[in-house]
């Protein structure tokens, strides 16, 4: 609560500086299927090489070092290293049942992080995003072109796998739950009933509202329709009155918006 009085402190007197790229950063190691193993994951039965999530259990010391690197520019909030911690996606990496761990792990160092810089200047403190990501699932469409009516999977399935996600976010020390790049607005819906669920659980916030920080995706054809995704309003008339806030993304030439 502390963290949060200073968050919301801190957002009243300044432009706070959110830290850029996590997955590229990391891509700059060059890790072998060896490294993202470590000794954690050494005779794991399935390849994982690519899950940049691991390397919280397994290279901690990397996702580190790439924290410091943004706070050392400038960066007021850093996000933590999972994006796909998830899992639906982890389960691609046979690493479902880890989902907890990776998220814990993966707030925890982005709290060490934030803390000793914080510990530097106390009048400038810093922050941790709690990073949800997509999950490659959709609760929109079907994903079956024979079959429109078929969906992988429940509202309340999806939900309970955000809610799992965050509450390891809140357990590591995050700050904010950052639902990020979500393509669809009913997912992102899930994400949020979670979101505030497990504030209310694990932190004992009463999350009325939160702030959504995401992404609107206009792609227009020639005669100007809309392909995918949702205008703002109407993407914040669906997700409810959960969202006090967001960011646009529009993905068109500026002189047909």
């Amino acid at each position: 609560m502390k963290q949060t009085a200073a968050l919301t402190d801190a957002l009243a007197k300044r432009i706070l500086i959110l830290d850029g790229a996590m997955g590229t950063m990391l891509q700059s190691f060059h890790f072998s299927e060896q490294d993202f193993r470590g000794s954690v994951f050494a005779d794991h039965p399935c390849n994982l090489t690519g899950d940049n999530d691991v390397l919280n259990l397994t290279q901690p010391g990397a996702v580190l070092s790439v924290h410091t690197k943004y706070l050392e520019a400038g960066a007021d909030i850093i996000e933590t290293n999972t994006f796909n911690a998830n899992r639906f996606s982890q389960a691609e990496y046979g690493l479902a049942e880890k989902v907890y761990e990776l998220n814990r792990a993966g707030a925890a160092i982005a709290r060490s992080a934030a803390d000793s810089f914080t510990e530097l200047t106390p009048e400038k403190p810093r922050f941790v995003a709690g990073s949800i990501g997509p999950t490659g699932k959709t609760l929109s469409m079907s994903p079956s072109v024979a079959d429109p009516a078929f969906r992988e999977l429940t509202f309340f399935e999806l939900a309970d796998a955000y809610h799992e996600a965050a509450a390891g976010l809140l357990d590591g020390g995050a700050d904010i739950l950052l639902i990020e790049t979500i393509f669809d607005t009913l997912n992102a819906k899930a994400a949020i009933s979670a979101g505030i669920r497990s504030l209310e659980a694990y932190a004992g916030i009463q999350a009325d509202k939160i702030y959504l920080a995401g992404g609107f995706a206009r792609h227009l054809d020639l005669n100007n329709a809309v392909k995918i995704g949702m205008l703002p309003p109407r993407k914040y008339q669906v997700v409810g009155n959960a969202a006090l806030a967001g960011a646009c993304r529009l993905a068109a030439e500026p002189d047909r918006l």
